[in-house]
C-alpha cells in the first residue's frame, strides 16, 4: 500500500512538471537553463564616431555611413534577440517559482529526456555569446577602411610630392646648363671684342698715317695693298675693291691686310680720297 501511494505520489510530480505552465498561462519551456543577457555594446560594439572625416563627401563618409548602418542592423537584431531571451529567462524563472517554493537556480537539472537538446542548446548560445564578444573586440570594419583611406591619401601625396621634387630639380638642372652657356657665350664675346681692340690698337699704333704723308709712300702702301690683294682675289683692280676682299678672306696676311683697313680708316676721316686716287 505504501509502495502504491509512493508511486501515484511520483506519477502525479511527473505529470505536473510535464504539463506545466507558468502564472501567466503560458506553456513552460522546454529548456530550463537560464540565457546569458550580454548588454549591446558587448554584442554590437560601441556606436561608431561621426567626427573622423573632414568636407561633404568622399570615400570616408561611404565607409561612415555603412559602419552606422551595419550598426543599427546588429542593434534591431540584438533587440530581437534580447527580447526572446529575457522571455524565456522570465518563463523559465515563473515555471522554476510554481514547480518549487525555491529560489530557481541559474542552471536547474533538467529532465532526462531533455538533458541532451538542452546543453546543446546552451552551448550554442554559449558559443555564439563568446563570438559576438569577439568580433566586438577586434577593430571595427569601418576603423579599417579609415586607416587604409588615410594611408593611401599619405601615400597619394608623398608621391606627388616627390613628382613635383624631381621636376623642380630637373628644370633646375636645365636652367643651371642654359646659364653656363649663356656665359660661356658672352665670356667668347668678350674675347672677341677685346682682339678686335687689340688688332685695332696694333693696327693704329703700326700704320697710323695721315694728309701729311707724301704721295709717294702712300702710293708704294696702296701699290703693296694691291699686290696683296691680288693674291687672294685677282679680279680685283682697285684699292677699295681690295679693302673689301680682305675682309671676306679667312686666312689673313695680318702684314698686307692690316694697313688696308687702317689706311681706308685715316684717309676717309682725313678726306684723303683725291690723294688716294692719285
Amino acid at each position: 500500500m505504501r509502495a502504491l501511494i509512493l508511486a501515484a505520489i511520483f506519477l502525479s510530480v511527473v505529470l505536473s512538471c510535464a504539463g506545466a505552465q507558468a502564472d501567466t498561462g503560458e506553456a513552460c519551456p522546454s529548456d530550463n537553463y537560464l540565457y546569458p543577457e550580454p548588454t549591446m555594446e558587448e554584442v554590437c560594439g560601441p556606436v561608431p564616431p561621426t567626427n573622423q572625416c573632414s568636407g561633404g563627401d568622399g570615400p570616408c563618409w561611404a565607409a561612415v555611413n555603412e559602419q552606422q548602418k551595419k550598426h543599427q542592423q546588429c542593434r534591431t537584431q540584438f533587440s530581437k534577440d534580447d527580447a526572446e531571451r529575457k522571455k524565456h529567462n522570465a518563463l523559465v524563472l515563473r515555471c522554476h517559482g510554481k514547480q518549487s517554493e525555491q529560489e530557481p537556480q541559474q542552471k536547474p537539472v533538467a529532465k532526462p529526456d531533455q538533458q541532451g537538446s538542452t546543453k546543446d542548446a546552451l552551448k550554442a548560445a554559449l558559443e555564439d555569446a563568446k563570438k559576438k564578444t569577439e568580433a566586438a573586440s577586434r577593430p571595427t570594419t569601418f576603423h579599417q577602411e579609415q586607416e587604409q583611406i588615410r594611408k593611401e591619401g599619405q601615400d597619394y601625396v608623398k608621391g606627388e610630392q616627390k613628382r613635383y621634387s624631381d621636376e623642380l630639380e630637373a628644370k633646375r638642372a636645365r636652367d643651371l646648363e642654359l646659364e653656363q652657356e649663356r656665359r660661356e657665350v658672352e665670356k667668347l664675346e668678350r674675347e672677341v671684342e677685346a682682339n678686335k681692340a687689340l688688332i685695332r690698337g696694333d693696327m693704329s699704333r703700326t700704320y697710323e698715317i695721315s694728309c701729311n704723308m707724301n704721295i709717294p709712300k702712300i702710293r708704294v702702301l696702296i701699290e703693296n695693298i694691291k699686290a696683296c690683294a691680288y693674291r687672294h682675289c685677282p679680279k680685283l683692280a682697285t684699292s677699295q675693291d681690295a679693302f673689301h676682299c680682305s675682309q671676306r678672306v679667312h686666312e689673313v696676311d695680318y702684314k698686307c691686310f692690316f694697313p688696308i683697313e687702317s689706311l681706308w680708316r685715316e684717309m676717309e676721316r682725313a678726306q684723303c680720297n683725291s690723294i688716294a686716287k692719285q
